[in-house]
């Protein structure tokens, strides 16, 4: 690893994400999730007001899962301002090395995506992610997916609202 810096690809990480009416791109998700990826890791959902039946799928997609959390939310303001909102408490419950942001309708296609992204953190480099293309808004609070060193991220004070 360059700069010496050394990564227990063994401690988990804390994957995060938004759900506002999106339940069913969670479930693609989750399996993404449970398929690919190679550490042990945990996920927090924060449920941003969605509609009752969007809500009940998504209670089933994690009654059964020990290492998913389920926060519910009801956003103060719609759109990129809620969902950064959202992101910015998730980030303050963070107990793990490393975060991962990730849209509620996005997947991982690689196998073990988690330790080729750990494998690239260093003295310099304290995130990582997919690179942003189509039709995103430009205030949209983030990047798809973006892996990132949670007392880094701490350390700068950051936060996931749209300037």
């Amino acid at each position: 690893m360059p700069d010496g810096v050394k990564i227990n690809t063994d401690e988990a990480i804390t994957v995060v994400t938004v759900n506002y009416n999106t339940a069913d791109f969670v479930g693609l998700l989750l399996e993404s999730l449970r398929l690919l990826t190679k550490g042990p890791y945990r996920v927090i959902i924060c449920d941003n007001g969605s509609k009752s039946k969007d809500l009940q799928n998504l209670k089933a997609l994690c009654k059964d899962e020990d290492n998913i959390e389920l926060i519910f939310n009801q956003q103060s303001v719609n759109g990129s301002i809620g969902h950064g909102e959202a992101l910015d408490m998730l980030a303050f419950k963070i107990e793990t090395p490393f975060f991962v942001v990730v849209d509620s309708d996005a997947v991982f296609l690689h196998k073990d995506w988690d330790a080729i992204w750990l494998s690239r953190i260093n003295d310099k480099v304290k995130a990582i992610g997919t690179e942003a293309s189509g039709n995103k808004p430009k205030d949209f609070p983030t990047l798809y997916a973006v892996l990132y060193e949670t007392n880094s991220f701490r350390k700068i004070d950051s936060s996931f609202l749209p300037n």
